[in-house]
């Protein structure tokens, strides 16, 4: 296990050590585990500004040491287990070979090997009680002083609801598994000593299938957490101005709230492990809400001025396209007069007429052939006159999209004249079946 952080504090409180278990007297480690399992259920947790003072545990590197011998005394235990372990389980297996009842010497074997196992493991818990009394004087002893971590606001990405509501119950799930819900946090007075529990929860496991484990190991941690949880508790009360002029002082609820989060680093909330909450909590969330409703509101106040100027602007937009669509209309509506003019000198053969609304530069393209220019152009209508085809044209028309064309009937089928206007002019005409 990692140490754990120490420093001094003013005031002190007197206690009795408890007295190890002996390894040599095995026929007492079961009474002495009960005791001191007992002894660990009942003893104070500690308090900030409330030093522990106990005989032998006087300095920092006395409680280190004591920390030690209880954790090398456990390492050894599991090896030794396993070797007893592996031992009773090949006297288990000549028992079962017995179709009726075992011999006297392999029930012997047996027991002898579950009462050292059970005292061995009584043993290990006596031990941890140690490992408790020497964490919790080094608790008493921490800084608590702590300035609130304001932490910056990070985007979510959003995610699908099924993956939401997985995740939520897996959540749900950890956090009902107390003993498991710390992040220790580099700077929190509680940091060193939440690694500590972390490695006391992964050494304890280790033993939770053996005998005894109920009954004089599995309560241990569970004591310790509640310390920590009522040490943590405590943290935030004292550092109640702290926190009140970061809160009341914060320009947003994120800042506020991180603030408060930045206290909480066993369990969910600061009424883990049956705590009763400080008051303080509940008047820095009345804050906090306050904050988040201000926000709420200025949200939508914001959101009604975008979407005014949004529908300003859209206004606007569309104000602009009818004028440049009536424009166009009002443009084409003269082209589709031109082209009545073309159509009309068509059908009455009149290149004079025809020639009149003509581009200069007129481009005009059918089946038969192309031809550019004005000259080009009167030359073709002139032959086209005079092949006397029996060719003519409906009235032109407008599209919705203002394109003019008109329909075109020859002894050859039906096909349709398209026109493009220039300088208020025919500049392109083109005929296609």
């Amino acid at each position: 296990m990692k140490k754990a952080l120490l420093k001094s504090c003013t005031s002190s409180l007197v206690l009795l050590a408890l007295t190890l278990p002996s390894a040599a007297d095995v026929n007492q480690a079961v009474l002495q585990a009960e005791k001191a399992v007992i002894w660990a259920k009942t003893f104070p947790c500690p308090q900030p500004r409330q030093m522990i003072s106990i005989r032998g545990l006087e300095s920092d590197q006395a409680v280190l040491a004591k920390k030690k011998t209880a954790e090398d005394y456990g390492n050894q235990s599991r090896t030794l287990l396993g070797s007893a372990i592996q031992k009773r389980q090949a006297v288990l297996a000549k028992i079962r070979t017995y179709k009726h009842k075992p011999s006297k010497k392999l029930t012997t074997q047996l027991a002898a090997l579950d009462k050292a196992i059970g005292d061995r493991v009584a043993n290990v818990g006596a031990q941890l009680t140690q490992w408790l009394l020497a964490e919790w004087v080094a608790m008493s002893r921490v800084d608590v002083t702590y300035a609130p971590k304001i932490t910056q606001a990070k985007s979510v990405p959003r995610e699908r609801t099924s993956s939401r509501r997985s995740r939520s119950r897996s959540d749900v799930a950890k956090s009902e598994k107390s003993n498991t819900a710390v992040r220790p946090d580099s700077s929190h007075p509680l940091s060193a000593f939440l690694v500590g529990y972390t490695d006391l929860i992964k050494f304890t496991k280790q033993f939770e299938t053996l005998p005894g484990y109920d009954a004089y190991i599995k309560p241990l941690p569970n004591k310790h957490y509640q310390c920590l949880a009522q040490m943590q508790a405590a943290i935030f009360s004292y550092n109640g101005n702290l926190i009140r002029n970061v809160v009341e002082n914060a320009t947003d609820s994120h800042k506020a709230k991180s603030a408060l989060s930045s206290y909480v680093v066993v369990g969910n909330s600061l009424s883990t492990a049956g705590n009763e909450e400080p008051s303080l909590w509940a008047e820095m969330n009345v804050i906090i809400n306050d904050l988040e409703s201000g926000e709420r509101q200025r949200a939508l106040e914001e959101k009604r001025k975008r979407e005014i100027v949004a529908n300003k602007r859209r206004a606007e937009e569309k104000k602009q396209r009818t004028a440049e669509h009536a424009k166009r209309k009002a443009a084409a509506k003269k082209n589709l007069a031109l082209a009545r003019i073309y159509v009309d000198a068509i059908n009455s053969k009149s290149v004079s007429q025809a020639r009149s609304v003509m581009h200069l530069d007129i481009y005009i393209s059918s089946p038969n052939g192309s031809t550019r220019g004005i000259d080009a152009g009167v030359r073709r209508l002139r032959e086209g006159f005079s092949s006397d085809n029996g060719g003519s044209l409906d009235a032109p028309r407008m599209s919705n999209s203002l394109s003019i064309s008109a329909t075109v009937y020859t002894n050859r089928g039906r096909g349709t004249m398209s026109f493009g206007f220039r300088d208020g002019k025919i500049i392109s005409v083109n005929v296609r079946r």
